[in-house]
């Protein structure tokens, strides 16, 4: 064998210990990048615990559901009232709250019912009991408003044309949600007719 050729057993057992460092990379650099993940996760469970607690408790952030637009909204109008949080630490934050409460979480629970529901209540009522009157757009509101909370949310107060119109409008983009105008309409028009300032419940 000639000097500087290598022979077929040198060449063998050198891509083999190659391989296994290649593999041995990928798998340390797997390792290290789920050892990261971790403890963005952990930190990211610290701030919540600490930041979200300065002015209120946990249970107050437990029973919402929102997307990641409104979770970012949220955090900010806490950053402005006090809560001492980087640019950073938000970000973590916000993916933290928009992947644990989410729309995909379950929705929100709104418990019993105000007296003052448009839909007759004397204080007993559980969201979980009421039915939303039958009518055209009804479809929507439970396909979509329900992914994020209970119908007690909906019949808890009554609003304008105008309202109704904002409040729907803004849910379907904290969100992360996108409706055609055709059946946004729909839904916001079955919203005014049941539950608007100027409607009834039969």
């Amino acid at each position: 064998m000639r000097p500087g050729i290598l022979s077929y057993d040198t060449v063998i057992p050198l891509k083999r210990v190659l391989v296994a460092l290649f593999l041995l990379t990928g798998s340390l650099a797997s390792t290290a990048q789920e050892g990261s993940e971790k403890d963005a996760s952990a930190r990211a469970e610290r701030l919540y615990r600490e930041s979200c607690t300065q002015c209120h408790g946990l249970e107050a952030i437990e029973t919402v559901r929102d997307g990641r637009a409104g979770w970012a909204d949220t955090v900010q109008d806490m950053v402005v009232t006090g809560a001492q949080l980087d640019a950073e630490e938000m970000e973590l934050l916000i993916d933290y709250l928009a992947r644990r409460l989410g729309p995909g979480a379950g929705a929100m629970e709104t418990g019993k019912l105000s007296a003052h529901s448009p839909i007759l209540s004397d204080g007993t009522v559980s969201s979980g009991e009421v039915e939303l009157p039958a009518g055209d757009g009804k479809e929507f509101v439970q396909g979509y408003c329900h992914i994020c909370h209970d119908a007690g949310r909906i019949v808890s107060a009554r609003r304008s044309q105008e309202s109704w119109k904002r409040y729907v409008s803004s849910m379907l983009a904290q969100g992360g949600m996108e409706l055609p105008q055709e059946q946004e309409q729909r839904l916001v028009s079955y919203l005014v007719r049941h539950f608007g300032t100027e409607s009834e419940l039969p």
